[in-house]
């Protein structure tokens, strides 16, 4: 019979998702999802691209060149965007900062995937919208009916006060 004997990598991997970030950092698990996502990406970039079996994985066999040609993965073979790269990576650093504390003998390893830079994400400057836009908007609600009034005190407010649909949302009569 041949027992397979789990590694370093799967004993850290399962205490990690299902006691330290639950029970000892509080997080919520939506977040331990994504964060499991990630981690699990990994998983499959290693075998996919690596042919390493995730089941043998373990954290020697762990370089800042494979978390980096990870990344690059992600960009391009699997169209991911820099903010979804930037937070898988967010997910491994921080698995990554739990691992140090868990074997002292990987710190030097670890250190030096988690000093992997943050890819800046290009992002394109929001135009705002001119006074012609802004009072065709204000024309809009029928303002001879209930509905439109308070449609247009709500657009009057959104844009006399640059609050988001979630703060206008929010509001209680008490805010007022």
């Amino acid at each position: 019979m041949n027992k397979v004997k789990p590694t370093s990598f799967a004993l850290a991997l399962s205490d990690f998702l299902f006691q330290y970030l639950p029970n000892q950092k509080g997080l919520s698990q939506n977040t331990v999802n994504s964060y499991s996502d990630a981690l699990s990406l990994f998983l499959t970039f290693c075998e996919s691209e690596l042919h390493l079996k995730r089941e043998r994985l373990d954290v020697k066999d762990i370089s800042r060149d494979m978390v980096e040609k990870f990344l690059d993965w992600l960009e391009h073979e699997r169209q991911c965007g820099v903010a979804t790269r930037n937070q898988r990576y967010a997910a491994l650093s921080s698995f990554f900062k739990y691992l140090q504390y868990k074997n002292p003998g990987y710190v030097l390893l670890l250190q030096q995937i988690r000093t992997i830079p943050r890819k800046v994400d290009k992002r394109q400057t929001v135009q705002n919208l001119s006074v012609q836009a802004i009072q065709e908007i204000l024309k809009a609600p029928d303002m001879n009916t209930k509905d439109g009034r308070r449609d247009f005190a709500i657009l009057t407010l959104m844009y006399e006060s640059a609050a988001r649909v979630s703060e206008i949302a929010a509001l209680r009569i008490s805010d007022l």
